[in-house]
């Protein structure tokens, strides 16, 4: 089952991630970093796609806060996504043979545009 990576940081570029990314590494944390290669080609990219995303294993989510809180950087708030609609989802038959979260959110939202569209193809007729 592949592991889901959640976004902890978010830096302007590359190099300011290289200190967090050492401590990880050092404890054994699994993260990535997400559009680093895309900024090291292009820095003014940086704002555009909203720089360098810090990204670690779910199952690794405190620690790796630990090490960010011990590092001295300031505080960025980011919640798990969707994490709600997935324990709400894992309860519909159908949906929890769907592994990734936004695909199971794209099928309710394609349910429920289809359901709205029935209806009003019937409100119309009337």
């Amino acid at each position: 089952m592949p592991a889901n990576f959640v976004t902890i940081y978010t830096f302007n570029y590359p190099h300011q991630a290289m200190v967090i990314t050492g401590r990880l590494d050092a404890e054994g944390i699994p993260y990535r970093l997400i559009d680093a290669l895309t900024i090291q080609s292009d820095p003014l990219l940086s704002n555009a796609i909203g720089g360098v995303k810090l990204t670690v294993q779910e199952d690794y989510l405190d620690a790796a806060k630990e090490i960010l809180l011990d590092s001295g950087l300031p505080k960025q708030e980011y919640e798990v996504p969707f994490s709600g609609f997935k324990k709400w989802s894992d309860n519909i038959p159908g949906l929890k043979s769907i592994k990734t979260t936004e695909f199971r959110l794209l099928a309710v939202s394609g349910a429920v545009v289809c359901a709205l569209l029935v209806v009003l193809y019937f409100f119309l007729e009337a």
